[in-house]
């Protein structure tokens, strides 16, 4: 396990000291996982870094970190984003998703819930 950090992602698309290796299309899958499984709260997001990429991705009700509502985990071969894994703490509902990749491009997202 790396550090954690509360971080704004967009920060770390745009060169942030933490994970300037993401592309963005990789910033914006976990963000998309981080906005749409916590309807519509704005809760506390905490990242734990394994170097330069996300290892776990801990959504918070608030800063108080007394209630957690998602646990996301990325998971990367080489530099792409291959899956994210989402935990919905209170269900216990995980949901993953699945990326191929084409020259670079993301050419398929396919997601299934457990």
């Amino acid at each position: 396990m790396g550090n954690y950090k509360h971080v704004d992602l967009r920060e770390v698309s745009s060169g942030g000291s933490s994970g300037e290796g993401l592309s963005l299309q990789t910033i914006n899958i976990i963000e998309q996982n981080l906005t749409t499984q916590v309807d519509h709260k704005v809760g506390y997001t905490e990242i734990t870094w394994d170097g330069e990429v996300p290892d776990v991705i801990e959504k918070w009700e608030d800063s108080s970190k007394a209630v957690k509502l998602f646990t996301i985990t990325p998971v990367f071969t080489g530099d792409e984003l291959t899956s994210v894994v989402t935990v919905n703490e209170d269900s216990g509902v995980i949901t993953t998703k699945t990326i191929a990749w084409v020259d670079g491009n993301i050419a398929s997202v396919t997601a299934v819930q457990s």
